[in-house]
């Protein structure tokens, strides 16, 4: 369950619910897709933050310890959020979008029925 607030600079999640502000739906909806990988259970550890070679990317859980370490490589290059969970099986501009220990959509998957049957 996520709530949505008129006040608030982000978001917040634990236990299957989060609160967001109502702006950052407005301005990007990244803090709604981050907040609600919280929901699924996916943790920031299993983001992904990547360099293709010619620019740097990152999915919505990218908070990581590791994926610091991965911007601070390229320290020269702006990454760009994408708006998808990790998947090791999702390409990005032919990069995959994640790897075997970041890999979002299995957690999802692994925790989808679980989930449903909650509503």
């Amino acid at each position: 369950m996520c709530l949505v607030s008129e006040a608030g600079g982000g978001g917040v999640a634990g236990s299957g619910y989060s609160v967001i502000a109502r702006h950052t739906i407005m301005k990007s909806g990244w803090t709604l897709g981050h907040e609600v990988g919280h929901n699924l259970g996916c943790p920031h550890r299993t983001g992904h933050a990547f360099f293709d070679g010619q620019a740097g990317h990152y999915t919505f859980m990218s908070m990581g310890r590791v994926q610091r370490i991965q911007r601070m490589r390229h320290p020269h290059v702006k990454y760009r959020g994408l708006r998808q969970y990790s998947n090791p099986d999702v390409n990005y501009i032919g990069t995959p979008t994640g790897s075997v220990t970041n890999n979002n959509a299995s957690i999802i998957k692994r925790n989808a029925k679980r989930i449903s049957e909650f509503y």
